[in-house]
């Protein structure tokens, strides 16, 4: 991936981090960005996750060129070209590894079908994904990510034993407004939200 890739790509996550903001009010979800997958072997990070009570979504930002995107029989083209990377199963991945790490920790938790964020990666042009279909999971542009966030918001505060399960997950952290006592989570009241100065997964107080 060259550099310019990379910096889309970062500045697309960063668009759904301030979208998803929206959530972080008292009482409200916990929101979590750059988790490493849960999976042996596998090198791969979830960009976003949501945890409102015990029910957890699952986010993956994308910024891509401007185009027409659509699928036919499981194989995804821009325009008249086949585009491979478009036919990734990382965010259904991500919720059958979320999956069984809930289950071996005994914990009862919802993970949602996952929702792949799309970004233009130019902003002469829009990108059109209304054929797109991705496997596994709802393709959403990122323009209108707000409207999908009322559903998971009336989920209220996120169950601190999910949190705590996730919070290994982070590639960096520090707590501020919650403290680990015998290797659990507990809320102390206020909200968390990522940092963003590092380009890392890091949780500060709201």
């Amino acid at each position: 991936m060259s550099e310019e890739a990379r910096a889309q790509g970062k500045r697309g996550e960063e668009k759904t981090a301030n979208v998803l903001a929206q959530l972080l009010v008292p009482g409200g979800p916990t929101v979590l960005h750059s988790l490493r997958m849960p999976v042996s072997g596998v090198d791969a990070d979830i960009d976003h996750l949501v945890v409102a009570g015990s029910h957890v979504w699952v986010f993956d930002t994308k910024a891509w060129k401007s185009a027409f995107y659509w699928t036919l029989a499981g194989r995804t083209r821009r325009g008249f070209r086949r585009i491979a990377f478009a036919d990734r199963h990382t965010a259904e991945m991500a919720v059958d590894a979320l999956n069984n790490l809930f289950v071996r920790q005994g914990l009862h938790a919802v993970v949602h079908k996952p929702y792949i964020v799309i970004w233009p990666s130019s902003q002469r042009k829009p990108v059109n994904i209304a054929f797109y279909r991705p496997r596994g999971a709802k393709a959403v542009h990122g323009e209108v990510l707000d409207t999908r966030l009322a559903k998971i918001a009336s989920g209220g505060p996120a169950d601190p034993d999910i949190v705590t399960a996730l919070y290994p997950l982070l590639s960096t952290a520090r707590l501020a407004a919650a403290q680990v006592r015998d290797g659990r989570l507990h809320d102390t009241g206020t909200h968390l939200r990522p940092m963003r100065d590092d380009r890392r997964g890091v949780l500060d107080e709201f």
